[in-house]
């Protein structure tokens, strides 16, 4: 089995290759719009999260609260108080942050598989320069939307944090959080670390949105398109609804950035989905660290599915009965 999947994706990468070699104009013209959409869209509204949480974890400011959480988190979520830290730091900086700081977690000897997988169905998410930021001005042009996006967003991962509690053995540690002792370069420790974490993103939104396109314009993705279109019949707005839920669900900046070309509060609620689950390019971001720190990566990935599925209930029904739209 493993096997056939590593040639499956060899034959799909050389598939890939050739595409960009038979149809240079087309397809580097595509990557560089994802390159601009990366730098216009998400790169102001991570980077500087991406720094000033870094700095806040290598002060250890946050230290005290990971211990005043234990107790809470412990009876709640079975994990020890230092996932309310990760929890806070992912929701204050987005997709990876959670991710990686669960797999630095793992590293230090500090978590095990089992709490870790509990950790990254709650400590998974986006943040709120993204959400209402990027998404809800940007995109939809209505900070409340956004607002509203984003607390739907955390409350359907904390919902998924308590669905997936019981999984696996809990294993009581004291964790700390010191502060780092080497503070002699730590304003350059941040900045030269965060500065690779957003280049990184950038490079995974423009892989993934180039291969959204080459899908696309190879009719791979119309039978799943078309079945939404006629589950989204009814909306009247089926074409942007299914176009930009589908692609979101490879690439999310872009699927959101469809989905807002017609804002109302269904297609607001899917781009709350999409923002949830993260597209397939935030999901190998975040395996890429998960997968070091032993996490299932079946409950992970069922855990955003349900994530995408809660968060769209609850923010279509707020839009909804507010009338936002």
């Amino acid at each position: 089995m493993k096997k056939f999947t590593y040639a499956f994706l060899s034959l799909a990468i050389a598939a890939l290759m050739l595409c960009l070699v038979i149809f240079p104009d087309r397809y580097i013209s595509v990557a560089r719009e994802g390159i601009t959409l990366w730098a216009v869209s998400v790169l102001p509204s991570l980077f500087p999260f991406f720094f000033l949480t870094l700095l806040l974890t290598k002060m250890g400011a946050l230290g005290n609260f990971a211990g005043a959480a234990d107790r809470f988190t412990g009876k709640f979520f079975r994990c020890n108080g230092v996932s309310a830290y990760i929890f806070i730091m992912s929701a204050l900086s987005g997709y990876p942050v959670g991710a990686k700081l669960i797999s630095e977690l793992y590293a230090a000897g500090k978590t095990d598989g089992y709490e870790a997988t509990r950790m990254s169905c709650f400590c998974s998410t986006s943040g709120p320069l993204f959400v209402m930021g990027t998404v809800g001005v940007n995109m939809f042009g209505n900070k409340l939307c956004g607002a509203i996006m984003l607390a739907c967003h955390l409350i359907s991962a904390v919902i998924c944090g308590k669905i997936f509690y019981k999984y696996g053995a809990f294993n009581k540690m004291r964790t700390t959080l010191k502060h780092s002792d080497n503070t002699d370069n730590i304003l350059y420790e941040c900045i030269y670390s965060s500065v690779i974490s957003i280049i990184c993103v950038g490079g995974f939104i423009c892989v993934f949105y180039l291969l959204a396109r080459v899908l696309s314009d190879f009719g791979v993705l119309c039978l799943p398109t078309a079945l939404l279109k006629l589950i989204f019949a009814r909306t009247g707005c089926s074409d942007t609804a299914a176009n930009g839920f589908m692609l979101g669900l490879i690439e999310c900046t872009n699927g959101c950035k469809i989905l807002a070309e017609m804002p109302c509060a269904f297609t607001a609620a899917l781009a709350c989905g999409v923002i949830s689950f993260g597209g397939l390019s935030v999901a190998f971001q975040s395996a890429i660290y998960l997968i070091k720190a032993k996490v299932n990566m079946k409950i992970f990935f069922l855990s955003k599915t349900l994530q995408m599925i809660i968060s769209f209930i609850l923010c279509f029904t707020v839009l909804y009965l507010t009338k936002i739209f």
